[in-house]
């Protein structure tokens, strides 16, 4: 039987040289770009109108990681919603999140950024 495959596994690009394929727009929740020729990826959620983004790693296993953490976080959000502010709900998921996941308040800007997209500061 033939395995149906997802496209092309490099692009060419204008020099004539290749960069191979993002495996990205494959995965929800995972995005990646180039920089000076090093491919990074990253995580990214939206939870209402807030917009989660993880930091750049160039391992998609570690990105795929950090959206383990992201999506536990929009779990709990979900769960506190109605029962507290909702700030509160967002700063306690954050929280446990973290630390179901092993991840140490000093340890989390390594590990995952949370950022509100359009709502303000860093939430930390």
């Amino acid at each position: 039987a033939r395995v149906p495959t997802a496209g092309p596994v490099a692009t060419s690009q204008a020099d004539g040289s290749v960069k191979p394929r993002s495996c990205t727009d494959k995965v929800r929740g995972i995005n990646g770009f180039y920089l000076k020729d090093v491919h990074y990826y990253f995580a990214r959620m939206m939870v209402d109108s807030i917009k989660f983004v993880s930091r750049a790693t160039r391992e998609l296993s570690v990105a795929v990681d950090y959206l383990v953490v992201l999506t536990a976080m929009k779990v709990r959000i979900g769960a506190h919603r109605g029962l507290m502010p909702f700030e509160e709900g967002v700063r306690l998921a954050v929280a446990e999140a973290l630390d179901e996941h092993g991840v140490s308040a000093e340890e989390a800007p390594e590990k995952a950024s949370p950022t509100f997209g359009r709502m303000g500061p860093h939430l930390r």
